[in-house]
């Protein structure tokens, strides 16, 4: 019997967190359950890692790639190292240049912000298109290798939805928990 209440008392407790981890954005129609091995940030903390970011970008004379229209969905850790965060910008009226640039910037800044931090390591970086929920999104991947050794992969997706910029950063260490945050985002929906 008490096998039994530990059995259910554990499934209530899954079930209640795969409800708290699963993540409907309205604006785009998209829906998708979070693992639940993660946390997520509250809504204060991503205000700071946005102010943070801010002030970052600020200090690298990079403000063009601040959009106070922009709002997160999520930002979820498994622990420092694996982590998944998405957020979604109005798209807004801007040239092919403009597009290019931000596009181009913020990718360079994401490979020089690794390089800086951990300089011993080498780099190994293309595009292709792949499918999350069955829309087409660009995924910028990055593999972050010391020698034949594989530290981190990261993924960066985005795509036009709607009448928003969908962004989807993907960062993980263990490649079992790189299969759980991938699965997640195959298994999302868009409506």
């Amino acid at each position: 019997m008490p096998a039994a209440f530990l059995n259910t008392w554990i499934e209530n407790r899954r079930r209640k967190k795969a409800k708290k981890n699963t993540i409907h954005a309205p604006e785009i129609g998209w829906t998708i359950q979070v693992p639940v091995i993660f946390s997520l940030f509250s809504e204060k903390e991503n205000k700071i890692s946005r102010v943070r970011t801010e002030r970052m970008l600020e200090k690298l004379d990079k403000l063009h790639l601040i959009n106070q229209a922009s709002r997160t969905l999520f930002f979820a850790q498994y622990d420092r190292f694996n982590i998944i965060a998405s957020s979604i910008s109005p798209l807004v009226e801007m040239s092919e240049f403009e597009k290019h640039r931000n596009d181009r910037d913020s990718k360079e800044l994401f490979l020089q912000r690794i390089q800086s931090s951990l300089p011993h390591v080498s780099l190994d970086h293309h595009r292709e298109m792949t499918s999350i929920g069955g829309k087409e999104f660009e995924d910028f991947q990055v593999s972050i290798q010391v020698g034949d050794r594989i530290l981190f992969k990261a993924h960066m997706f985005s795509a036009a939805v709607k009448d928003h910029n969908l962004g989807i950063s993907v960062i993980y260490q263990n490649s079992v928990i790189g299969d759980k945050i991938l699965h997640a985002l195959n298994t999302s929906v868009f409506s």
